[in-house]
């Protein structure tokens, strides 16, 4: 397959992550979880609030056992919410009675460091049955061309997957809404 090599910028990210034992079917992975907001938008009315909107949404999945995931949402935080909160940016509020509990729903703030990433165009969802085998073809591919993917704590190489059709949108209090197209 042929694919293209980015080098994507040093930001900070909101990382909600979720543990999936439903698989493929469940789908979990298309949307951004509950979990993750911090805030609501107004967008109607007369105190409708300005917001911004960014994207693309970054998706990953881990298999931790047979059946079980680990999906991990990667959310660019734009600057002025950062310079709204200053140093403590807020977290969701936890609803413990429609929350998943908290060793299988998580979420945090991440400085994510320069990357040099590559890349290939693939019009589905993260949890396809074909993108098996994309991810395969990807990373035959680079390590053909001398290249060396990055390896999670297991040593295996790790894959994203961006929503370019989700709008992630942010207000000084944080991520309160999200779009897609």
């Amino acid at each position: 397959s042929t694919y293209s090599i980015y080098e994507l910028p040093p930001t900070l990210a909101m990382r909600p992550t979720l543990i999936d034992a439903e698989g493929r079917e469940g789908r979990a992975a298309q949307t951004v979880p509950m979990h993750a907001f911090t805030c609501l938008i107004k967008t109607a009315g007369p105190y409708r609030q300005k917001y911004t909107a960014l994207c693309p949404l970054e998706v990953s999945i881990s298999k931790l056992t047979d059946g079980v995931s680990r999906i991990t949402w990667t959310i660019p935080v734009p600057a002025d919410t950062i310079c709204a909160q200053g140093s403590t940016l807020s977290l969701p509020p936890r609803d413990e009675v429609n929350d998943p509990p908290r060793d299988i729903a998580g979420c945090s703030y991440e400085y994510m460091d320069r990357r040099k990433v590559a890349t290939f165009s693939y019009g589905g969802d993260a949890q396809d049955e074909a993108v098996t085998e994309l991810r395969k073809k990807l990373y035959q591919s680079v390590t053909r061309d001398g290249l060396k993917p990055k390896l999670d704590e297991k040593g295996r190489p790790q894959f994203f997957f961006y929503q370019n059709e989700c709008k992630n949108c942010f207000t000084e209090e944080g991520l309160g809404m999200a779009v897609y197209e």
